[in-house]
């Protein structure tokens, strides 16, 4: 009798386990579905062995480069071809293309700016500060300036590219500079930056919890000074993280937090847009299934119309004239930076996960969201 019971409970055991076996492979088959749904169909996929720190893509879109920690892959987006691999003695905090694509600029940690040239293969190294880690770096439309900034040294410092030379630390009191960029005619730079001091305003609650307050700053480029192109009623009680800037120069978006409920019990992420002629907030967009403690990064396509959102839960395009979703896709895998491609047929993003990724995503493979 104990051999039929042994028997029997033999049989049970093996039949449970296919069941596990069947359950646990359609869960693993979901998400390696779902991740597929964030990387295909696409124009380009690029696997890195190590965390992707950044990315950049020339102006025309022919070149896309890509750092982890010490290695750089240059490649030919066309061709989906790898140009070049380049090894860096030295922590890689940031990349730029210059406008004419011919160099490739790279912040280090060790406080050096390496500009790498595309076509004679030649490296000029730029001294700074080795206690100074650059974190980032970006160059003026007509190549001729570079701006930096170091979290360490809390300075932006301007730079001649063409005699690799400081013109000007702009301030050395911006504690964490989160992101800059110039405006596309190049007379504006601007960078976001925190704050430790703490407004004391019933408004401002979020920030009595030890969040780190954050303000945009501009700079005037021809005369070297602080400018404010934006009303201050539009900029007061917000804190604001990544940055971009329409290719005409008229928009600007950020991002910020959004309070819900009473105490702020919580915060979902909000981005702001202005016209920079005027001045004056366009549009303010509350994305309320995106919390704000999550990685985020926003992008403007060409036609500055459109806003991409990539977050720890995917991406999400929106239309920033009629505040609308227009595109969402879910990912099982964290969506890091996201830059629109000159064409607008494609979005470069980095995917989180066990393989970390860059990919040209086709924007018609990101659904629309139901009537």
């Amino acid at each position: 009798m104990s051999k039929i019971f042994a028997s029997k409970l033999y049989l049970i055991n093996k039949f449970l386990l296919l069941v596990g076996l069947i359950f646990f492979w359609g869960v693993e088959n979901q998400a390696l579905s779902q991740q597929a749904s964030c990387t295909n169909p696409s124009l380009l996929t690029i696997t890195s062995r190590e965390f992707i720190e950044d990315f950049a893509l020339s102006a025309d879109g022919q070149w896309l480069a890509l750092a982890d920690s010490r290695n750089i892959q240059l490649w030919s987006v066309p061709q989906k071809h790898l140009f070049k691999s380049l090894e860096e003695d030295s922590g890689i905090a940031a990349l730029a293309f210059s406008p004419n694509r011919n160099d490739l600029l790279i912040g280090r940690d060790d406080g050096k700016i390496v500009i790498q040239n595309m076509d004679t293969k030649k490296r000029t190294v730029m001294l700074t500060d080795p206690k100074q880690p650059i974190s980032a770096i970006a160059v003026s439309p007509d190549g001729l300036l570079l701006a930096s900034t170091s979290i360490r040294e809390r300075s932006l410092k301007l730079w001649d590219l063409k005699t690799q030379k400081l013109i000007r630390t702009l301030d050395t009191r911006l504690e964490f500079p989160s992101d800059l960029l110039f405006s596309p005619d190049g007379k504006t730079l601007w960078v976001s930056i925190a704050q430790s001091t703490v407004d004391a305003s019933p408004a401002d609650t979020v920030y009595k919890r030890g969040v780190p307050r954050l303000f945009l700053k501009a700079w005037d480029i021809k005369n070297l000074k602080q400018t404010e192109p934006i009303t201050k009623q539009s900029l007061h009680g917000d804190q604001f993280f990544d940055l971009a800037i329409s290719p005409d120069g008229r928009i600007l978006a950020a991002t910020t937090v959004k309070c819900l409920g009473r105490n702020c019990a919580s915060e979902v992420l909000r981005v702001k847009l202005w016209n920079l002629t005027t001045g004056k907030t366009v549009n303010d967009l509350i994305i309320p299934d995106v919390p704000f403690i999550n990685e985020h990064y926003i992008s403007l396509a060409p036609d500055n119309k459109i806003l991409a959102i990539g977050h720890t839960k995917g991406i999400q395009l929106w239309d920033i004239t009629t505040g609308k979703r227009t595109r969402a896709l879910s990912c099982s895998s964290a969506i890091g930076k996201v830059i629109f491609h000159p064409s607008q047929k494609f979005l470069a993003v980095v995917v989180r996960g066990r393989d970390n990724l860059i990919v040209l995503l086709d924007l018609k493979a990101i659904p629309k969201p139901p009537p």
